[in-house]
């Protein structure tokens, strides 16, 4: 996962991501190992077992997959960028799970 991230900020680097202009193919390149870690992660709290990691598990998918639905279709449907909306509601059910967990 660690390297995965590595990977992700050393292509945010690259003057092919035309920052402030577009980058269609660059943008799924950059992301591909950001989504890899993300899905990773999910799987590290799927696979401990408890009800809480489970929950934050399962939202870290539904957030992942969300924002690869908008990385890869806001261009030719701008409203894909809609389902940003679901990702910021699985971020939410993530910080309470952990809440609840915590306290």
């Amino acid at each position: 996962m660690v390297v995965a991230l590595a990977v992700r900020v050393a292509l945010l680097f690259f003057p092919q991501n035309r920052w402030g202009g577009p980058a269609p193919a660059w943008r799924i390149y950059r992301n591909i190992p950001f989504a890899l870690a993300g899905f990773i992660l999910a799987g590290m709290f799927l696979r401990a077992g408890s009800e809480w990691l489970t929950v934050a598990g399962w939202s870290v998918v539904v957030s992942f997959t969300c924002y690869l639905g908008t990385v890869l279709f806001v261009d030719r449907y701008p409203i894909a960028g809609m389902l940003m909306l679901p990702k910021m509601i699985a971020y939410g059910v993530t910080v309470v799970s952990f809440y609840k967990a915590e306290f």
